[in-house]
């Protein structure tokens, strides 16, 4: 799904590119391959740790958590599509802090991953990755 990314989000993406431009360098050097994906989840990780919750961001619960019990598959599913939504339209730091906010590890996970497969896919799709 195309996004039209907001300004901050583009010079993060900028910053995730000069990453793997000095990360391909360094890998080059030292003749150790690893995975551009890798790259960018060790970035989105960082800034997953490093993030602290805005406090007027708040991730409302899904159905199954509103009545007591745990979110379905589904659900779960839909608040990260909504979250890498966030970040798309938003920029990372409004959906890692709704995410942070939830407290919930599962979510942040699988956020986590999403957002991942996402930047990766868009870094392709702008011709500055080769497709896997």
């Amino acid at each position: 799904m195309p996004y039209e990314t907001p300004h901050q989000l583009e010079s993060e993406i900028r910053e995730l590119e000069e990453r793997l431009a000095e990360r391909k360098q360094t890998l080059s050097e030292q003749r150790e391959p690893e995975s551009e994906r890798a790259t960018i989840r060790e970035y989105v990780g960082e800034k997953i740790a490093g993030a602290v919750p805005p406090p007027n961001i708040t991730v409302p619960p899904t159905t199954g958590q509103a009545s007591g019990g745990a979110p379905t598959a589904q659900e779960e599913a839909l608040k990260v599509q909504e979250l890498v939504d966030v970040a798309f339209l938003k920029g990372l730091g409004q959906a890692i802090g709704a995410v942070k906010a939830s407290h919930n590890a599962r979510l942040i996970d699988a956020f986590h991953d999403a957002l991942v497969d996402h930047l990766y896919n868009d870094l392709v799709s702008r011709g500055k990755l080769k497709p896997i």
